[in-house]
């Protein structure tokens, strides 16, 4: 063996090398009769010498050129240039050195021949890996055929068809039983990494396809046989960060490619799947120090960075199906940078919402699952996410780029809802986990956009209208419609599925119902933070959170089955009250989730089972002291039931089934007049009609079968409630105490909580109060009320305020009909037992309507000073809530002049001080609008009539004044017109220059022929020319009432008698000129076109002149028809610039030559 080696060396060292020398050494070396290391001692060192020189100089021009793939470059024969190709030529010198070495050579005939084992320890990993970077197209595409014949076992072992990927047979072990592994994932990965990572950095794998769809499919079934769960070993997770994601740009516009790697990659939880998204680009200048990354790689994110941007340019909504196409194709192979870019732009442009949603139609899963990741990439503020300011420069509004991925967001899961949602909603748990509600906006947008539950947010409370507050008392159809005003938004129900399942899984929706209910507490006593919070900052944030709970809450319970499933995962109400530590509302809140009904279509007129659990918690919830005179029944009763369940809405049913009915109508008598043309119209329209139609009569069935359900459930729960009644209240307790203890315990509590709490409190004491409850005094409550509320304003949210602006409303208004109709106080309060009184000697009395008169403006003093002293408040919730209140009370209050003047005073001073917020000033000025509007409308029901009188009639005069004032303003205008027009030289009887109005035929507002008008002297009279103003043109069009008659162009030789025939005489009219020419040449002038040039060829199309005025004239036949009187042919275009000819003394028919010409260029 040591001869042979000799030999070996001898030859190689002295011959040149030939294919026959090179395999018959490979041939030995493969037998072992020779050892490749051991024919040159220097080789190892040499190589690696060459190799490692020659991959520096090759990752230096692939930085260059990845760095000019971005830039411009307007110069050529720089010494730059002459530079780099020194160095690429230096580079070719050296790779070409590399491929002529014969044991290089040598080895490379081994690993054709599947002896890798024996060459692989013979150089360092890092050579091997420059040596497929410098020469891929031999040392890589070996390499990647050894890994083909590796994956041969364990593609027959789980892909189900195995002659899908045809290859050779390897010399594999037989016995090898890859489904006995217990990690078959990591061992598969394992068995192929060894050559493959070798050739990560040349990029050859590009041209073996096929080998990158067979590594996905064995994996994909690996996994599907054997899910590994969330547990991968280091080097799994290596294989994909390191050559599986990586690889993907290689295959550029390839969606095949990319489906394949998705089918792996679904098998994986998403907090993997986001740990690899994030390690996949390192695209950063920065990282262009590191030798180990693949050029390939940088160069494919550097040029799918410029393309993208190239095409955001561009797309618009015109061309969104085509750009869409072009999008995808550069995000099926670089996902993150196009998403990226993507959502950078949509950040600092909210427009671009719809059309980038739109544009991801031919997005493969894949992408979308990037596009997930991206986009809490770009909220997150850990590391490798972007830490930005999620509120305005004024330290209160969110941010514009926050609302912006806001909108993006529900809009995107609307359209595409296999989008992953688990990780959106994890990220929102643990923020409020945190006790961070800034990105709360993206869960409502979820829920109302993609969820389709937009009628269930209220916020904010006080825009709410009267048909809108009492459409929530119905059911979700009516809902519907009322709080879209009968537009109602289409919605996606597999999205609405999709987010109901993510919300579900262990217990997603209920924990997050459960966070919001104690992030209020957090929001308004936390002190870590070193700078104080804003107030109006605190109380958006709460009354955000309040809202999107009540979103949440109807979205889980829209239906019994979805109930069902949510109610597995909620908290018993033990636990709830104890360990959560939730407020008495909130607690009761989840309990009326557990045990209420389930929408109006199961209403059934029972009332909710209370357990034995909770009533004996109920001692613990209400003070101690109430418990002496309200009962637990009254107490269980209220908390447990709905708004539904006791207000039955009839005239909001009413009004929308007969607005749906007229829809109908409409849009049928629509289709029955438009049957003929509809012959000619889109099939889309029809259809879009019919389905309208269609959906409307089924919404009609709906609201009517939901009222009907409705009223006897609520008639049915108002008779338990009646029977109820008589335990409600303490026989001795007197009625003040009980009115303060059902304030304090039930009405007030829950009436802060939502539109429809509040609302559900007012109806509740009025029930008690039709009843006849025993122990219920209404004025007592009355007067207990109306200060609570008129003191909590100092200490509420905005949209608190709404909730008790609703609450006073509704109470105040009932109170103000019984103070200003005494016969509706008669029938509804007279000789009841709740309109009793404790009088001081501890006697109950009926209150007379005089006694409740001086009781009213009570009431009404007290209401009043509060809100005056809210407007005159330095504090802005303050005043913020006194706006609230009142705009809401409009109307209603204030009924007196006297605190009606002094609101009007302290309103215009807000609207003057600029020291104010803008959105101060603005409700100011609104609700001061709606405060006179009230009082001219007689609202002021006290105000004094000669009062009135003298300031309608003060009124009247300054309307009066204004009127005469803008009479005079446009009177000094038209004097202005006229002196500027006599100026200027126009005559003040024609059209205005600047007038742009469309002119009969025969008439020119040009300014050369006004200026020739002008110059001609007087006009003509119409009986000269024979024309009457108001009749039709020939041209077509009509005269323009009481305009001055068609005028002939002014003539260098006007002052002549010309008697000639064919020509124009002094004192001939224009008719009698025309009629005799037409006899003359017997019509023939007729062929030529209306409106001639300037010059002899009078029959010619003139230039610019339109196609309809061209025509006008003629027959079917395309001639032109003779006039039918002397009139009709005066007013053409054609005879005013035949008889303008005919007086500049030119012939009026040109040469028969030079009107053939014109016929044929015509």
């Amino acid at each position: 063996s040591h001869k042979l080696k000799t030999l070996v060396a001898f030859k190689i060292s002295t011959e040149k090398t030939s294919p026959v020398l090179l395999g018959t050494i490979a041939f030995l070396a493969g037998l072992d009769l020779i050892q490749i290391g051991g024919l040159d001692e220097s080789f190892p060192n040499n190589v690696k010498a060459e190799a490692s020189g020659a991959y520096k100089l090759f990752w230096s021009n692939g930085k260059r050129e990845i760095k000019n793939i971005s830039k411009l470059s307007l110069g050529s024969g720089t010494q730059e240039d002459a530079r780099v190709a020194g160095i690429s030529q230096h580079l070719n010198e050296t790779i070409g050195m590399l491929k002529k070495n014969p044991i290089l050579q040598v080895m490379l005939i081994l690993i054709h021949w599947g002896h890798w084992n024996k060459v692989k320890g013979l150089l360092p990993r890092i050579i091997w890996g420059d040596l497929c970077a410098l020469m891929p197209k031999t040392f890589g595409d070996a390499l990647c055929n050894v890994s083909s014949k590796k994956i041969l076992p364990w593609k027959a072992a789980f892909v189900s068809s195995p002659g899908l990927f045809a290859t050779e047979s390897s010399d594999m072990d037989e016995d090898f039983t890859p489904e006995k592994l217990d990690n078959m994932l990591g061992s598969f990965f394992e068995a192929i990494a060894d050559p493959l990572a070798l050739t990560l950095r040349s990029g050859c794998i590009a041209s073996h396809g096929v080998l990158y769809s067979q590594i996905c499919r064995t994996a994909a079934a690996i996994l599907e046989k054997q899910p590994a769960g969330d547990s991968f070993s280091n080097g799994t997770l290596s294989f994909f960060r390191s050559f599986l994601l990586p690889s993907l740009c290689l295959f550029p516009s390839n969606p095949a490619v990319a489906t394949e790697l998705w089918a792996v990659l679904k098998h994986l939880p998403y907090s993997i799947r986001y740990q690899l998204y994030k390690q996949w680009t390192a695209s950063d200048m920065q990282s262009f120090q590191d030798l180990e990354l693949p050029v390939w790689s940088l160069e494919s994110e550097a040029k799918a960075s410029k393309e993208i941007r190239y095409l955001l340019k561009r797309l618009s909504r015109e061309n969104v199906r085509e750009m869409s196409r072009q999008i995808a194709k550069v995000a099926h192979s670089n996902p993150l940078i196009v998403f990226s870019t993507m959502l950078q732009q949509i950040e600092s442009y909210d427009n671009l919402v719809e059309v980038m949603v739109e544009s991801q139609r031919f997005v493969n899963p894949l992408g979308s699952d990037v596009l997930v990741y991206c986009i809490l990439s770009r909220l997150t503020v850990a590391p490798g996410g972007v830490d930005r300011s999620r509120l305005k420069d004024d330290g209160v509004n969110v941010s514009q780029w926050l609302q912006s991925m806001e909108a993006f967001t529900g809009s995107f899961f609307k359209r595409y809802p296999h989008a992953e949602l688990r990780g959106m909603i994890c990220y929102l748990l643990r923020r409020l986990c945190d006790g961070e509600v800034m990105e709360l906006g993206l869960l409502r947008t979820l829920l109302k956009v993609g969820g389709g539950f937009a009628f269930a947010d209220y916020s904010p409370a006080a825009s709410l209208s009267t048909s809108q507050l009492d459409g929530r008392a119905g059911s979700e159809t009516l809902k519907r419609q009322t709080m879209s005003f009968g537009i109602e938004e289409e919605f996606s129900s597999n999205a609405a599925a999709r987010i109901h399942k993510v919300l579900d899984t262990n217990g997603l929706g209920i924990s997050i119902l459960l966070l919001l209910a104690q992030v209020q507490d957090r929001l308004m006593y936390d002190l870590s933070g070193k700078k104080a919070k804003d107030l109006k900052r605190i109380g958006y944030l709460n009354d955000s959170s309040s809202s999107i709970r009540s979103i949440l809450l109807d979205f889980l319970t829209s239906n019994q089955e979805k109930k069902d499933a949510s109610k597995e995962n909620l908290p018993s109400f033990k636990e709830v009250l104890e360990e959560y530590k939730l407020s008495v509302s909130n607690t009761w809140m989840f309990n009326r989730f557990l045990t209420g009904q389930d929408g109006v279509d199961s209403m059934d007129g029972k009332t909710p089972s209370i357990s034995d659990a909770i009533r004996q918690s109920d001692k613990v919830l209400a003070p101690s002291p109430s418990w002496s005179h309200i009962s637990t029944e009254l107490f269980d009763f209220f908390a447990s039931h709905t708004l539904s369940d006791i207000h039955y809405p009839k005239d909001a049913y009413s009004s929308e089934i007969t607005r749906v009915d007229k829809e109908v109508t409409r849009l049928k008598s629509r289709d029955r007049m438009g049957v003929e043309v509809a012959l000619h119209a889109q099939q889309g329209n029809q259809r879009s009609d019919a389905s309208e139609i269609s959906r409307l009569e089924s919404v009609a069935k709906n609201l009517k079968k939901d009222s009907d359900a409705q009223k006897k459930h609520v008639n049915a729960v108002l008779d338990v409630m009646r029977e109820k009644s008589k335990e409600f209240f303490s026989s001795t307790t007197a009625p003040k105490d009980t009115a303060v203890a059902l304030l304090a315990s039930c009405s007030f509590p829950r009436s802060l909580q939502s539109p429809d709490d509040a609302l559900y409190s007012a109806h509740f004491a009025f029930h008690l109060h039709a009843i006849d409850t025993p122990g219920f005094s209404t004025f007592c409550y009355f007067d207990e009320l109306i200060p609570a509320i008129a003191g909590s304003l100092f200490g509420c949210t905005e949209g608190e305020a709404a909730n008790l602006a609703i609450f006073l409303w509704e109470t105040w208004k009932v109170a103000n009909k019984w103070r200003y109709d005494e016969r509706s106080f008669e029938e509804d309060v007279s000789n009841k037992p709740c309109s009793t009184v404790l009088e001081d000697d501890g006697e109950s009395e009926v209150m007379t309507h005089k006694e409740f008169v001086v009781l009213y403006s009570k009431w009404h003093e007290s209401l009043g000073d509060s809100l005056l002293a809210c407007l005159q408040s330095s504090e802005y919730m303050h005043t913020r809530a006194g706006l609230v209140v009142l705009a809401r009370l409009c109307g209603v209050f204030p009924t007196r002049p006297k605190l009606g003047n002094k609101l009007l005073r302290i309103l215009n001073q807000l609207e003057e001080d600029e020291r104010a917020r803008a959105d101060i000033r603005a409700s100011a000025k609104a609700y001061a609008t709606m405060l006179l509007r009230s009082r001219d409308e007689g609202k002021w029901v006290e105000e004094d009539a000669s009062t009135a009188k003298a300031r309608k009639e003060k009124d009247r005069v300054a309307a009066a004044e204004r009127k005469r004032k803008m009479k005079e303003q446009m009177q000094e205008m038209d004097r202005d017109s006229a002196k500027i027009a006599e100026e200027t030289g126009l005559n003040s009887g024609s059209r205005d220059r600047h007038d742009n109005r469309r002119q009969p035929r025969g008439h020119s507002n040009s300014r050369p022929e006004r200026e020739n008008e002008r110059r001609r002297g007087p006009k003509r009279t119409n009986d000269e020319d024979n024309v009457e103003s108001g009749e039709i043109n020939g041209g077509g069009g009509r005269a323009r009432q009481g305009s001055p008659p068609t005028r002939l162009p002014a003539s260098r030789d006007s002052g002549r008698d010309r008697s000639t025939e064919g020509r124009w005489t002094r004192g001939e009219s224009a008719a009698d000129f025309s009629g005799r020419q037409g006899d003359r040449r017997h019509g023939s002038d007729s062929r030529r076109r209306d409106g001639g040039h300037d010059n002899d060829r009078g029959g010619a199309w003139k230039r610019g002149e339109g196609r309809q005025a061209f025509s006008d004239g003629r027959g079917k036949s395309g001639k032109r028809a003779r006039p039918s009187s002397p009139q009709h042919d005066n007013d053409t275009r054609g005879d005013r610039n035949k008889r303008a000819r005919v007086d500049e003394g030119r012939d009026a028919s040109p040469p028969r030559n030079r009107r053939r010409r014109t016929a044929r260029r015509n």
